[in-house]
């Protein structure tokens, strides 16, 4: 269920609000990211995700988090929950605050998925190419922290 606008900006003015992000790997030490057409944090590259609607499974919206951002259409059966991310006044102006769990999901064909009206473009990276693009500050701290953990574990 959806709220309308000024509702949604009223409630969420005072309490969090839960969304999923999607850690998606290809087995090749690269995550995919897609490089953001909205505000905030506009043309800055993100991990797919979104909020989790009212009566709506996590599992639902994944699935639509998928459907919605990567035109990924197929179903998936192995998300592992591996952390979240807090955004404490993720967007100023509006006093929003958001936690987001983080799901991996492995999936090494970049052409199951390709940019919708979230993503001017989307690509998968290694940990030295992150270097070289802007990602979504809170993003990249919890990136930073999986390939650190990645690392230490694989080498």
């Amino acid at each position: 269920m959806k709220l309308h606008d000024i509702t949604y900006a009223e409630i969420f003015s005072q309490v969090p609000r839960l969304c999923v992000d999607l850690l998606i790997t290809n087995g090749k030490k690269q995550i995919l990211l897609g490089e953001r057409l909205h505000e905030p944090f506009f043309n800055q590259w993100a991990m797919p995700g979104g909020r989790v609607f009212f009566g709506e499974t996590i599992e639902a919206a994944i699935s639509r988090i998928l459907t919605n951002e990567l035109n990924f259409l197929e179903s998936v059966d192995k998300q592992k929950l591996i952390g979240y991310v807090d955004f404490v006044n993720e967007v100023p102006i509006a006093n929003r605050h958001s936690v987001s769990m983080v799901f991996q999901i492995d999936c090494s064909d970049i052409t199951a998925f390709s940019s919708t009206e979230s993503f001017s473009r989307i690509a998968f990276f290694n940990y030295e190419e992150l270097k070289n693009v802007i990602v979504m500050n809170n993003h990249a701290s919890f990136i930073d922290n999986y390939f650190n953990f990645v690392n230490t574990i694989y080498g």
